[in-house]
């Protein structure tokens, strides 16, 4: 247990907390890598940012108290599995916004329709902060990692959003393989994105395409470096594959 402190863990790295942060003026602040399995309550907030920290069923509330969001040029990441231990809810609560599963199923601003025409979770990016930039990125997609022959790949991501548009260069497909030489090689896209016309619309995509020099993972992050104001962005997750 942790308790009455006014930092319950500060600039502290790779732990984990399968007890109590509790009583604190900021549970978590500055720091990497923690994992908390066990219960954060009480505390004026839970979190304060910068700090990056996976809650792994953890008890806390849904809504969680976080200090220090849209701060431009900062940092901070949230990573929920089963929000306040309830199955299958997923959240991160990022510095510039936040990222959900979704249904797709019409409610709110949701698809109303997954790509292969079922009601399917797809990754929801919303609540997006107003200083979400090309300087403060909202990351999407956040390494998804994906095992992948010695042969010439096309990867594509389908997409929507009820945003007027999203300009070229504000929503970017990245993907990291081995290159020539064993060297890291980037393959990216980030073409226009056009509003959707209705929630079944997702005929706008990103691609990429690459030839990795050996068997091995290719990572895939996407990132948003657009605000527009309570409007949000769609991915499906599963990326076709050629």
């Amino acid at each position: 247990m942790i308790s009455g402190c006014y930092n319950g863990l500060y600039s502290s790295y790779n732990n984990t907390v399968s007890g109590m942060i509790s009583g604190c003026y900021f549970g978590l602040y500055n720091g990497r890598g923690n994992i908390v399995s066990g219960t954060i309550s009480g505390c004026n907030y839970e979190i304060r940012f910068p700090e990056i920290v996976t809650l792994r069923n953890a008890n806390t509330v849904s809504t969680l108290s976080i200090y220090g969001r849209n701060v431009a040029y900062s940092y901070g990441r949230v990573r929920c599995e089963n929000l306040a231990r309830v199955d299958g809810v997923h959240k991160i609560f990022d510095c510039f916004g936040d990222i959900i599963k979704t249904a797709c199923d019409g409610t709110g601003d949701a698809p109303g329709v997954d790509p292969d025409g079922g009601n399917g979770s797809c990754i929801e990016a919303s609540n997006i902060k107003s200083n979400c930039s090309q300087a403060n990125k909202l990351i999407v997609i956040e390494e998804q990692r994906l095992w992948m022959t010695a042969a010439f790949h096309t990867l594509t991501y389908k997409v929507q959003t009820t945003y007027a548009d999203i300009a070229a260069g504000n929503l970017k497909l990245i993907a990291k393989y081995i290159g020539t030489d064993g060297v890291i090689t980037e393959a990216t896209n980030a073409p226009a994105i056009n509003q959707r016309a209705t929630s079944a619309d997702w005929t706008q995509t990103l691609t990429v395409t690459f030839t990795p020099s050996v068997p091995g993972w290719v990572t895939i992050s996407m990132e948003l470096m657009e605000y527009e104001a309570g409007n949000e962005l769609y991915v499906w997750p599963n990326p076709v594959i050629s």
